[in-house]
């Protein structure tokens, strides 16, 4: 797919985004979501398979596994939640990190370098000026679960 078609994502994207703010912080939320959410989990244990327990905590070492000597960037808190019972409705990951500007940058590197994820741009429209992209699919999957029953 061509780089200016990507600004047209569908909700079929995996999409990841910083989801606590930028300033100082202590800790720092990532969420990935959409259907190859589970991939992220690579960036914990590299060459070995996680197995994951939706909404259960694993407390994990996370690495960039692009690096050649497989690069530790922080340890933190693991989550998955799997579809349709999370906040956006899609397979969801979310990584609770140290909330150093480093630290946050290194990971969301080593999530941009995944050939399948994409980072989650601000959202424009009427409903939602300002609101991210996770947050826009969540409230699509609520007007879906309403109108279903």
């Amino acid at each position: 797919m061509k780089q200016s078609r990507r600004l047209f994502a569908t909700f079929q994207d995996t999409i990841y985004s910083l989801s606590t703010g930028w300033g100082k912080s202590a800790i720092a939320v990532i969420r990935i979501s959409g259907p190859n959410a589970k991939i992220a989990a690579n960036l914990t244990k590299p060459s070995t398979e996680l197995r994951l327990k939706p909404r259960f905590a694993y407390y994990k070492t996370f690495y960039d596994i692009f690096t050649p000597n497989k690069k530790p960037i922080d340890q933190g808190i693991l989550l998955y939640f799997k579809s349709p019972n999370s906040f956006t409705g899609e397979d969801m990951m979310e990584f609770q990190i140290h909330g150093s500007h480093v630290t946050r940058r290194m990971l969301l590197d080593a999530l941009a370098k995944i050939p399948q994820f994409r980072q989650a741009l601000p959202v424009s429209h009427h409903l939602f000026k300002s609101v991210g992209r996770i947050h826009k699919t969540s409230s699509f999957q609520w007007q879906i679960r309403l109108a279903t029953g």
